[in-house]
């Protein structure tokens, strides 16, 4: 297979349909301590790398577990790093689950998947899991190098978060370490939260965990199915069916004492490592956050990153606590020399809004400070779709100093049964917003947005709208439908990832968005229009369903009108789609001047499984052609395709 950049892949991989946001609680992993970890549990126990892990035969069922409602393509962060894998024996497989089930329910669900596979190893990952390259090379070595139930699994994600039935997060930190009590794991289950964790954090033996699940579902015949599935997780843990767990290769490390974390920060600023210092800095911050000279430490390392606004807000955070605090009322003196307090340029505060998560392509958080900062004082600005705020805080920084304000829709959760409840989701988000000292400027609408919009009553009163929760077109179409109304003549409304490899934001976008609005803009995947003067007689849907459209004819026009170099291959698309001409040279067009961006595209256009168009899906299987084709190429002549840098 053939990646975006045009790469050849040592091997094919299964593609499937995942979540299109990154959770909070999967943090990317740096790969050098996560070697570190490895280094030392193999140390411990005296196995070697690069020994057992045949990727020949010992292939990695990968159960991938969906982290909302929609669907996507190979842009989640799973199989984006799933690709960089050194351990190319790997076999993707998508994992539908209920998110109304109870717990007998999901297990059982788990138990059906795995008794499909033949893989002697395992892993469930959530599809915004970031694997480092090497991850799954050593869980296969050390596996392969022990045997028998003590050596069932390995923690292979040093970090996980989990949330109790309190709302309350904590950090849990797994090793590759040995210990011998397994109710230290069972005792962990108690949340659907630590459940996802576990399975995301651990590559189980094949047999190993079919016990596990068995024993669960042996228990869970004597629980009532109608109670919430977090007290049966933590009844069955207490039935002992959640105590067949490795004794050996699985640890429990607590949390590092705050004060030796701010030790670790200090020390990484001493040795001009601030990213490092940072993460440690972060945690200290999280674990207790009046402990003297942190928020004054952290300020330092946001400031050395670029971060100048976050280390003011830090510095006078340490400021209200401690307020005789030297260094950090230096650091406020040394940060409003350089950025103002009001009428802030995006540069001034690129630096926070880089910390925040999110699926903005780089150059569109600008875009939205920028169509903010240009609108009159007192705009109201609506989001609908927020995640963990990186999109807010673009638009909410542009209101600092003024009377604007960001009204922000989101339900605040995930579509999964492996999430519980909602508070997480919006913690986080309003943590960023409190860390950046923002929550002034921003009101929350927590709920779902056709609740929120019909609440919000009928008087056009929106200057700009930022469309991007779920990309389902059904979705999109009612969030487009119902915003418009509100919105001022003259005001802005905006679609995220309304390009083809988002069937629905894109079609709304052609079907209505650039019917309705005019001044259209571009930023990447961002369209965006202003609101006209004649909107009253501007024909929109009642029904939001999906419906009969030409996909295909559509995105031949989408690839004329933006990419002009692409004029050969469009002209193949347009003879493919004329009944009149020669097929066969029509394709043998098509596979000869194929941009490789065409073809992921078309690609993740018919993975997403959004709609159902034949000319669409012909044209796929002309891509997989010019694939294979490439291929083998490559394999004839090595030396020419490495010179091409097809292959590394």
């Amino acid at each position: 297979m053939l990646n975006r950049a045009g790469r050849w892949l040592s091997a094919p991989l299964v593609l499937l349909n995942s979540g299109w946001m990154k959770p909070p609680f999967l943090v990317p992993n740096v790969d050098s301590e996560f070697e570190a970890d490895f280094a030392l549990a193999y140390q411990s126990c005296g196995f070697e790398v690069g020994v057992g892990g045949d990727p020949a035969l010992n292939e990695i069922s990968i159960f991938c577990l969906p982290t909302n409602g929609t669907t996507t393509g190979p842009y989640s962060v799973l199989e984006t790093t799933l690709r960089k894998s050194e351990y190319s024996n790997t076999r993707l497989n998508f994992v539908e689950l209920d998110p109304n089930a109870d717990f007998r329910t999901i297990v059982a669900a788990l138990r059906r998947e795995l008794g499909n596979t033949v893989s002697p190893f395992v892993f469930c990952a959530v599809t915004n899991l970031y694997l480092p390259p090497r991850l799954l090379r050593f869980a296969v070595d050390f596996l392969s190098q022990t045997s028998g139930r003590h050596s069932l699994g390995i923690a292979v994600n040093p970090r996980a978060w989990t949330e109790d039935e309190t709302g309350e997060v904590s950090e849990i930190q797994l090793s590759g370490s040995v210990f011998d009590r397994t109710e230290q794991l069972a005792g962990f289950l108690t949340s659907l939260s630590a459940l996802r964790s576990l399975l995301s954090s651990i590559v189980f033996r094949r047999e190993g965990l079919l016990d596990l699940l068995d024993a669960t579902l042996r228990a869970s015949d004597e629980l009532s199915s109608e109670i919430p599935f977090t007290e049966s997780v933590r009844q069955a843990s207490a039935s002992g069916a959640l105590a067949l767990l490795p004794h050996r290769l699985l640890g429990f490390v607590r949390e590092p004492a705050p004060a030796r974390l701010l030790k670790k920060g200090i020390d990484g600023l001493m040795d001009q490592r601030p990213a490092d210092a940072l993460t440690a800095l972060e945690r200290t911050c999280a674990i207790q956050d009046d402990l003297p000279g942190a928020h004054h430490a952290r300020g330092v390392a946001r400031a050395r990153l670029g971060d100048l606004w976050g280390a003011r807000i830090d510095a006078e955070a340490e400021l209200s606590r401690y307020p005789q605090t030297y260094d950090a009322l230096e650091l406020v003196r040394q940060v409003d020399a350089l950025i103002p307090r009001t009428d802030l340029a995006f540069d001034h505060i690129a630096g926070s809004v880089d910390q925040v998560e999110g699926f903005l392509v780089p150059g569109q958080e600008r875009y939205l400070f920028e169509k903010v900062k240009a609108l009159p004082d007192g705009a109201i600005i609506l989001e609908i779709g927020s995640y963990l705020g990186r999109s807010t805080s673009a638009l909410a920084f542009a209101c600092v100093g003024t009377n604007k304000r960001v009204f922000c829709i989101d339900t605040y959760s995930w579509n999964t049964a492996f999430v519980t409840g909602s508070g997480n989701w919006r913690r986080v988000w309003e943590q960023h917003l409190a860390q950046f000292g923002l929550l002034d400027y921003v009101t929350c609408l927590h709920g779902p947005s056709n609740l929120k919009l019909a609440e919000w009553g009928k008087s056009a009163s929106v200057d700009f709208a930022f469309i991007d929760a779920a990309h389902h077109y059904g979705f999109v179409l009612q969030d487009f439908c119902e915003v418009y109304p509100l919105m001022k003549t003259g005001g802005f409304i905006a679609l995220h990832d309304s390009d083809p490899s988002w069937p629905g934001p894109w079609r709304v976008w052609r079907e209505y968005g650039m019917s309705t609005l005019i001044n259209h803009e571009y930023c990447s995947s961002i369209s965006c229009g202003q609101v006209p003067d004649w909107r009253e007689s501007a024909t929109l849907p009642q029904k939001f369903e999906q419906t009969e459209w030409p996909y295909a004819v559509e995105l031949a026009k989408h690839f004329r009108e933006l990419y002009p170099t692409w004029a050969e291959f469009v002209g193949a698309l347009e003879a493919t789609l004329d009944s009149t001409l020669e097929r066969s040279k029509a394709e043998e067009r098509f596979m000869s001047h194929m941009p490789f961006d065409a073809g992921a595209i078309i690609q993740q256009m018919i993975e997403r499984k959004e709609f159902e168009d034949p000319m669409i899906g012909y044209w796929g299987k002309l891509v997989s052609k010019t694939e294979e084709r490439l291929i083998d190429l490559v394999r004839q002549h090595p030396d020419s395709a490495r010179a091409l840098g097809l292959v590394e």
